[in-house]
């Protein structure tokens, strides 16, 4: 799996122009959403942008240009690169910059949900490459007169403090509902997993980013969006690790959880909102609108989740591969992964976007299982069909 690494380098980054007078400068990484940066290089190419992709070797650069998806939009010289090796170091984006108008930025690291970095480098892989990330992406902008907008993709994770996000129970009954205004608090190192340390580079960068426009001022205005889990298809994944990625792992492991055969005394909580990748992608591109979103403020990018009923969801919609049926009777939890829920108020997000139909958390998780049945090997599958024979009705 790709992820920032010690020197801020990311697995891609890239950067957009765009139609008529306007530009986009997009910076993108396998991070966070390791698989945004398909679904949305297409949004903008697909209503006029020019896209310059910031991607940190040559090599990668062959690599997005030979894509179908890329290649069947016809981009000539609407799509570009600019080569950005780290974006750790001083002035890393300032000739990617020259020229933009409007710049999209969510490179960061990436969490696989296991402790795989040593405790005193959760602020080399994850806390520092995605301040200095941000704050290099501000500092360029400001340097570059015709910048008018910094977009800048942050998480549901920053606004809410991470107990609250994975503590079992629904909202408590009359507590006030979390905002973008609201900001987490940021927890002192060691952190205790990989997903511990990715929300606090998010806390991180998201304070840093707030002191950085209070110093300074900007002539651009800053959004940003702030996203529960992603979930959708990994259009450039050729095999299911890649695929399952992020929020994609809490789908197969709530049909994994719902296949044992015994509870485990616990079980996993998750937050009870997510997005599809592709939504998230609109969201982006329909936030460099100036006329009809407004800046200077942050936007929840939500929609309710339900983590138990993705067994039955795999039933009812794949019922030849799973060979079973969803169970009569009233909803209820199955298996061990359960949902958090949350009291979030997203009205801005539903003023300033109201075109966008988003998916709901059904046809999220359908797109993330096709995906598996389209990668799956015979091996595969005849773990698939194991887990759905175990699955307790």
């Amino acid at each position: 799996m790709g992820r920032t690494g010690s020197n801020g380098s990311s697995k891609y980054q890239c950067q957009v122009l765009k139609k008529k007078v306007q530009d986009i400068c997009e910076d993108e990484s396998a991070g966070a959403v390791p698989f945004l940066f398909e679904p949305l290089a297409l949004h903008l190419l697909k209503e006029g942008y020019r896209v310059r992709a910031v991607v940190r070797s040559h090599f990668k650069e062959r690599d997005l240009q030979r894509r179908p998806t890329i290649q069947a939009t016809n981009p000539g010289p609407r799509l570009s690169f600019a080569i950005v090796p780290s974006i750790m170091v001083d002035g890393a984006y300032d000739s990617a910059m020259e020229g933009v108008t409007n710049v999209i930025h969510c490179a960061s690291p990436v969490a696989t949900g296991a402790k795989v970095v040593y405790a005193n480098d959760d602020g080399t892989f994850f806390i520092r490459p995605a301040v200095e990330g941000t704050l290099n992406i501000l500092r360029a902008a400001a340097k570059v007169p015709t910048v008018a907008r910094v977009v800048v993709t942050s998480s549901l994770a920053a606004l809410i403090p991470f107990q609250d996000l994975s503590r079992p129970g629904g909202a408590p009954g009359g507590a006030r509902a979390y905002t973008p205004l609201d900001r987490a608090p940021l927890e002192p190192a060691p952190y205790r997993s990989d997903v511990a340390a990715y929300v606090a580079s998010k806390i991180s960068a998201l304070q840093a980013a707030d002191a950085w426009v209070t110093a300074n001022a900007p002539h651009f205005d800053l959004v940003h969006l702030h996203p529960g889990f992603v979930l959708g298809p990994h259009h450039t994944a050729t095999t299911l690790p890649r695929a399952l990625q992020g929020g994609n792992t809490l789908v197969m492991a709530a049909l994994r959880a719902a296949g044992l055969r015994r509870r485990r005394p616990r079980g996993s909580t998750h937050a009870a909102v997510s997005v599809h990748v592709d939504d998230l992608a609109k969201v982006h591109v329909r936030a460099l609108h100036q006329g009809t979103v407004p800046g200077g403020c942050g936007y929840i990018v939500a929609r309710p989740a339900a983590w138990e009923d993705v067994p039955r969801i795999a039933c009812a919609r794949f019922p030849d591969v799973f060979g079973v049926s969803p169970p009569a009777g009233p909803a209820g939890p199955i298996g061990n992964v359960t949902a958090k829920g949350l009291n979030i108020d997203d009205e801005g997000t539903q003023d300033a976007f109201p075109r966008i139909q988003f998916a709901g958390f059904e046809e999220q998780v359908v797109s993330v299982i096709q995906q598996y049945l389209d990668l799956a090997d015979e091996a595969d599958m005849a773990a698939l069909r194991e887990m759905a024979r175990r699955i307790e009705r």
